[in-house]
């Protein structure tokens, strides 16, 4: 197995207790261009136990009662400061449960940034099926990953159901088995209630079958913009730089080698939050086949973060705007 500096103990199996269940929620971002002119696309999990569950919708609910609103809530759609809209009053109650230093952690979650500019597409088969291939791929490591890692005290991960997002993928002829079909072949602990992903409406007023689970999709959506938005840094929309500014001291320790390994932080997140890229440069055909290049050029961090600069190029031009 390949060093992995995200996951540094994936493999340790000191068990302490015997079984977690857990509910999953996919979210993405298709590929886009951000401020620095690279490609990049994102895939998101939040990752909720059974036993916290119920507490945490009740928790969102009380947040949409309290800020009066009650439609789909979209990051894209995050215009105007908390003071003037309801939605991102609504949108910031929910990143501040996020942030929450409850024990145990209401939300648990992943975000893994795939930079294609620096991926090697011909890798992933044919022209036409490889961004279907690579979000699969990817989400199968993603999910694997994060269950193992941020669940290696239990002898037993049983994964209720995941939900993801309908979109494209829904049609496709592997992925909605595929990956659950693969993680427990090759993962002994880990096991699916449900053989298949399921998709759903993330407006919870137009989905029929689970409409409570609507709303966790809208919570990832809400955590992957905000998270998009301190690392890309996409739009000026004075709500999504509001909500992105709460968010960015999460983003910054997830996004530090260092801190993300803390367990002694306030925000709660060692195993339980996480922030990874791939891949940190890029490589030919031929060096793919070279083991210690494919290490070389992994999953990373200490990527730089765009809103963050731009932040700090507006206060310097503040302090020479007072000099004059």
């Amino acid at each position: 197995m390949e060093s992995n500096i995200l996951f540094p103990d994936l493999e340790n199996r000191v068990f302490v207790n015997d079984e977690i269940k857990l509910y999953l929620y996919a979210d993405e971002i298709k590929k886009f261009s951000n401020l620095n002119g690279e490609s990049w696309m994102y895939i998101g999990l939040v990752i909720i136990t059974e036993d916290e569950k119920n507490e945490l919708f009740h928790c969102l609910m009380r947040a949409r009662k309290d800020a009066n609103y009650s439609r789909e809530l979209h990051f894209r759609d995050i215009n105007r400061l908390s003071e003037r809209s309801e939605k991102t009053q609504l949108c910031k109650k929910w990143i501040e449960i996020t942030l929450s230093e409850n024990r145990p952690r209401l939300v648990n979650f992943h975000i893994l940034g795939l930079n294609l500019s620096n991926l090697q597409h011909q890798a992933f088969g044919e022209k036409k099926g490889q961004a279907r291939n690579i979000y699969n791929r990817f989400f199968r490591s993603t999910t694997s990953n994060c269950l193992k890692y941020y669940f290696a005290k239990y002898k037993k991960i049983t994964v209720k159901t995941i939900f993801h997002d309908r979109n494209e993928l829904e049609n496709d002829e592997l992925f909605d088995w595929h990956t659950i079909w693969r993680i427990e072949t090759e993962e002994e602990k880990i096991s699916f209630d449900n053989r298949n992903i399921c998709f759903i409406d993330s407006d919870h007023l137009k989905e029929k079958d689970f409409p409570n689970e609507s709303h966790f999709i809208q919570l990832t959506d809400i955590i992957l913009g905000a998270a998009s938005l301190c690392l890309d840094k996409t739009n000026n929309r004075e709500g999504s730089n509001e909500i992105a500014q709460m968010f960015l001291p999460l983003i910054e320790r997830l996004n530090d080698n260092r801190r993300a390994n803390n367990p002694n932080s306030k925000y709660n997140y060692f195993r339980k939050c996480g922030l990874s890229f791939f891949p940190k440069k890029r490589l030919t055909l031929e060096q793919l086949k070279d083991r210690w290049e494919r290490t070389r050029s992994g999953f990373y961090k200490n990527r730089p973060i765009i809103l963050r600069e731009k932040m700090s190029g507006q206060e310097n031009l503040f302090q020479k705007v007072r000099r004059i």
